[in-house]
């Protein structure tokens, strides 16, 4: 009897230690894949930071390239951004006005950025610009031409009292 016992107690022990380890394997498989997952989510989340903070040349260049609209306050603040004296040009200011304000899009989706369009030669003319001479004019169309901010369809030069150039469908583009 007394080795009944110790043989039932050695038999409970064994089955004991059996469900023990069956239950440790598979606490050490579920720990593992949560250890795996973990692992693989930290991956994720330190390559979606690298991309966001490789994103930061853009960001910047984009603030340096589009003026904020939340600066411009009036007309005034418009011409300014035009800055049309860096060239040589003057610009006849007394018809200066706002011919409209949209939104720009690409691919159905807005980008930020709103297109502030001007003239001043009324009736929808475009935006007028002098210049003392040619070569300053044609220097000033070059310049233009390669900022980003400005936008226009056309340019149409004619001579008179001073040589003068027309952007048609002028526009200024701002950041949000």
């Amino acid at each position: 009897m007394k080795q009944q016992n110790q043989l039932l107690r050695c038999g409970l022990a064994a089955v004991f230690c059996l469900v023990l380890y069956s239950g440790g394997m598979s606490t050490y498989a579920t720990m593992h894949q949560k250890v795996v997952d973990q692992q693989s989510a930290e991956t994720k989340l330190k390559d979606w930071q690298d991309k966001y903070h490789a994103l930061r040349p853009v960001e910047t260049a984009w603030r340096q390239t589009f003026p904020a609209a939340a600066d411009i306050k009036d007309l005034y603040s418009i011409i300014q951004l035009l800055d049309v004296q860096q060239y040589g040009l003057t610009m006849p200011t007394q018809a200066f006005t706002m011919s409209g304000i949209r939104p720009v899009e690409y691919a159905g989706q807005k980008l930020g950025i709103y297109r502030v369009c001007v003239q001043n030669g009324g009736a929808s003319q475009g935006l007028v610009l002098h210049a003392n001479d040619y070569p300053t004019l044609v220097n000033a169309i070059k310049r233009l031409a390669g900022r980003s901010d400005i936008t226009f369809t056309s340019i149409s030069v004619r001579d008179g009292d001073a040589p003068t150039m027309t952007l048609a469908n002028t526009c200024l583009l701002l950041r949000n």
